[in-house]
């Protein structure tokens, strides 16, 4: 199963991952994607001993995290081969961060070539506050080639919204249905969804083990954002 981490995956059937957060050579903070191949759209996320991957997986992308005193920057994306797909920065707040995709053009070297293909905003909500998080997200839409328009205005991009949890007073705690897919309860789980269409969940994202993740995504989302945004929901943020 072959899938284009730039690319928008399927409507159906929901594109699966594992995402796993660990430390590189460095030492620096990343995140690998791995992509189910299971037949069994339904099966929940496998909980291993010790957090082994099944073989019904394989790598497919890495966010990895740089500190850096002069520059933006916050998160590069590379492919399980290591082409430069992207990169993810952010605001000193925290609110506000911006995907760039690189060019596909591997024989083009120079890492300001490509586009900015996808804002995310949250809410300001120190110590939370104001109840659960809230974030938007734009993305531009499709082009004719199956990839994402070039400097898409706000006007033609898709605005996604997470959707908001439910007050549990059994459980004592603001709940969403993951349908099994999330097994660890956690302030960053969440799903995103079209304000005018609250049913079809475009990307969902949620703990399942101390630093193993379910990310899973449906329609106009690609690997590569849907990664990105990840990252952003557990970078830290002073707001």
């Amino acid at each position: 199963m072959f899938i284009d981490p730039l690319a928008p995956v399927a409507i159906e059937p929901t594109t699966r991952c594992l995402l796993l957060r660990g430390r590189n050579q460095d030492g620096a903070v990343c995140f690998d994607m791995y992509v189910e191949t299971s037949e069994n759209a339904t099966a929940p996320p496998p909980i291993l001993p010790n957090q082994h991957l099944p073989d019904t997986v394989y790598h497919l992308l890495r966010a990895t995290h740089h500190t850096r005193l002069l520059s933006s920057t916050r998160y590069t994306l590379v492919t399980a081969s290591g082409r430069s797909v992207g990169r993810l920065s952010a605001n000193a707040l925290g609110t506000r961060y911006t995907v760039h995709q690189d060019t596909n053009d591997e024989s083009t070297r120079d890492p300001k070539d490509g586009q900015d293909v996808c804002v995310i905003r949250y809410q300001p909500n120190v110590l939370g506050r104001k109840g659960p998080r809230q974030m938007t997200v734009e993305i531009p839409t499709e082009d004719s080639a199956g990839g994402y328009k070039a400097n898409g205005s706000s006007d033609s991009a898709v605005v996604l919204c997470n959707r908001m949890p439910e007050w549990c007073a059994r459980s004592n705690a603001f709940v969403l249905d993951f349908e099994g897919r999330v097994s660890v309860p956690s302030v960053k789980n969440f799903q995103l969804v079209h304000p005018d269409e609250d049913a079809y969940v475009v990307l969902q994202f949620g703990r399942v083990a101390d630093h193993m993740f379910t990310l899973d995504m449906r329609y106009p989302m690609s690997p590569m954002l849907a990664l990105a945004i990840a990252a952003s929901n557990m970078d830290r943020k002073l707001a």
